[in-house]
């Protein structure tokens, strides 16, 4: 819906159907590259919170807040981003970890999700320069994190073997990330592997639900 709003905005503005389509197609490519890639923070969220033992009435407050700050946190090395693309200065020469120490689980959850903004960004500046497009499909990604975080925790109470399936995708990350600067695995390869990982588990599962 927001992506039919903003074609005709585009349109409305511009008076030019070409241009609000690839505006449009610009947007949509870069919410699902964000999507794709926030499926990584799910399972570092529930890593979170099992290391801190929140329990389940605290995680919906500390998931909001983390989402929160996440957001702003975005926004900033967004505008900070379109201002260094708009000055030709490489986003891979810049280093935007550089946030206060966190000491509440609310600050840990939103500095995890930005330090696995620092390579989501530049691959939405290298498909858009428009800030607002980046801003808005890391906004809409962002909100998305809540409803999946649930969703999982909720499967995870129906099969019994989920546990071990997403302690293979936790490996599966982490090598991931001590890779990122030898090399990078394509969006669609962790995708996959992280969904066939899940799907295995699940079917496992129900093939070996324990008797009841």
């Amino acid at each position: 819906m927001f992506n039919a709003l903003f074609w005709w905005a585009v349109k409305n503005e511009t008076g030019s159907t070409a241009m609000a389509n690839e505006k449009s197609l610009e947007s949509l490519t870069a919410y699902l590259i964000e999507k794709s890639l926030a499926v990584d923070n799910i399972f570092v969220f529930l890593l979170i919170f099992t290391y801190f033992a929140v329990p389940p009435a605290f995680q919906k407050r500390v998931l909001m807040i983390g989402i929160i700050g996440a957001i702003v946190l975005r926004t900033i090395m967004i505008l900070v981003g379109g201002w260094l693309a708009a000055g030709a200065v490489p986003l891979d020469s810049v280093h935007l970890r550089c946030f206060p120490h966190p000491h509440r689980r609310e600050d840990v959850v939103g500095l995890t999700d930005v330090i696995f903004a620092v390579d989501s960004i530049p691959a939405i500046f290298a498909i858009t320069k428009d800030p607002f497009i980046v801003l808005t499909s890391n906004v809409f990604a962002i909100l998305g994190l809540r409803a999946m975080f649930f969703l999982l925790q909720a499967a995870a109470s129906r099969f019994h073997l989920l546990n071990y399936g997403l302690a293979v995708i936790l490996v599966f990350i982490g090598t991931k990330m001590m890779l990122i600067d030898i090399f990078k695995i394509p969006v669609a390869v962790s995708l996959g592997v992280v969904l066939g990982i899940l799907a295995i588990t699940m079917i496992w599962s129900s093939k070996t639900a324990p008797n009841t």
